[in-house]
């Protein structure tokens, strides 16, 4: 996720991609840890965004939704760099330990996030 205003990249990892363990970490970890979202951009093809949970947390604290087409340069640039970004960085640091990359997932934020 980015902040489009400051360009800030926020990621978490998770074991699981159950649509309430995504809902959850967003809400715990970036609406209440942050601010409340004003709009959550997203391309349709997001596999959580039509869910149930999604739904009711936008719902309740007043979250505009907008969907892009599928692959819209416009609307991905950012992510899908910021995407390559981590990925590429993960891999470099990860060695033959690919087990690890969540434990070194902040320190690589903390990198992209100060430049």
């Amino acid at each position: 996720m980015i902040d489009n205003a400051t360009l800030y990249v926020f990621a978490l990892s998770s074991t699981y991609l159950a649509s309430y363990t995504v809902t959850d970490a967003l809400y715990h970890n970036i609406i209440l840890g942050y601010a409340p979202l004003s709009m959550y951009l997203s391309d349709k093809k997001t596999m959580c965004i039509y869910c149930a949970p999604y739904l009711t947390v936008f719902a309740k604290i007043w979250i505009k939704q907008s969907m892009t087409p599928t692959y819209s340069p416009q609307a991905n640039r950012t992510i899908e760099r910021s995407n390559r970004i981590i990925g590429s960085t993960l891999n470099k640091l990860i060695g033959k330990n690919p087990e690890i990359w969540d434990l070194l997932l902040p320190n690589d934020l903390l990198e992209i996030n100060a430049t």
